[in-house]
């Protein structure tokens, strides 16, 4: 930047988030309040906690186990040329600087020359 260069790196392949599907749950007693449901309700209720953290680790460790997930649309994103459209117009075309050097691979190149 001292020099007058800056760079900027685009993404316009990544059009969504995923997110994975969370399943409903009834919030949990505080511990600190008299339970009146019976010892052994309670204990299948730790049991299936007990089961989520396991299921929650199991994700982790193993990546590749198929969830139900969520695709979340990105504002301004819908496809690549849209992306490098919205990110000309905002920041490049604002920019102070006088020359632009572009340097892109496969169809976010593509997208570049749909400028």
């Amino acid at each position: 930047m001292e020099e007058g260069y800056g760079v900027m790196v685009l993404n316009p392949n990544e059009n969504y988030l995923e997110v994975e599907k969370s399943a409903m749950s009834s919030p949990l007693p505080s511990p600190t309040e008299p339970s009146d449901e019976p010892a052994e309700k309670r204990d299948r209720k730790d049991d299936k906690e007990g089961k989520k953290k396991r299921e929650f680790y199991e994700k982790y460790r193993n990546p590749q186990k198929e969830t139900e997930t969520e695709r979340i649309p990105i504002r301004e994103n819908s496809s690549s040329e849209e992306h490098v459209l919205y990110v000309w117009d905002h920041f490049v075309s604002q920019a102070k600087a006088k020359n632009v050097f572009i340097m892109a691979h496969s169809y976010g190149g593509l997208s570049f020359v749909e400028l």
